[in-house]
């Protein structure tokens, strides 16, 4: 646990220039998210409020270990756009992947998330778009050795009940079929018990 934090603490300032998290619990959650599911292989679930730095939980493990890289599944391209211009300005390799991206930009992706010491730390991409043929096809070649996970923002646009639905997220659960020894993290600020069932519409098992 104590190297896990140091770990976390120097890569919080060599990539974002921070000498502290915003809070214990913000702390935690990234240790759990190192430990649980980049190292353990278990998914996670992270239910915060807006503003607690959520993003950060996810993306300082990945960037805490070589070659490791997140999929992350938003439900906007404006939202996307925003986390990989932020990302670039700090010098770390984003992408976005939806319906406007030149192929020659896909490809560029694709032929780096299948080396053996891919460059790439986050892929952001519409759910329609994870769930597409040729997307499956490249993460079918990712090598056995690197390590990744999905990450689904917004988690609770998956309910019908929520105000946020997006019909797309509910066929995320094929993302465990599809790839069932790969990390899922579902990330959320408005779950209530009321759409609690989302862990069995995402198919999420063994959730921390």
């Amino acid at each position: 646990m104590a190297a896990t934090i140091q770990l976390m603490y120097s890569e919080l300032q060599n990539k974002f220039g921070l000498t502290d998290f915003k809070s214990e619990s913000q702390k935690e959650v990234t240790k759990h998210v190192y430990e649980d599911a980049l190292i353990e292989q278990r998914d996670v679930f992270i239910n915060m409020p807006s503003g607690f730095g959520k993003s950060l939980c996810f993306q300082l493990p990945v960037l805490s270990k070589d070659y490791a890289f997140a999929i992350v599944i938003t439900p906007t391209i404006a939202l996307a756009t925003h986390q990989v211009d932020y990302l670039r300005s700090k010098n770390i390799m984003a992408y976005c992947w939806n319906a406007y991206t030149p192929n020659s930009i896909k490809y560029i992706i694709k032929k780096d998330l299948i080396k053996k010491k891919p460059k790439i730390k986050f892929l952001y991409i519409s759910p329609e778009q994870c769930q597409s043929l040729h997307f499956q096809v490249i993460m079918a070649k990712v090598n056995l050795r690197v390590s990744y996970y999905f990450v689904i923002d917004e988690a609770h646009c998956v309910s019908p009940s929520s105000h946020n639905f997006r019909k797309c997220y509910q066929s995320l659960d094929r993302i465990r079929t599809k790839y069932p020894h790969v990390p899922i993290l579902a990330m959320s600020s408005t779950i209530t018990k009321k759409v609690t069932l989302f862990y069995n519409q995402l198919n999420i098992v063994n959730c921390v």
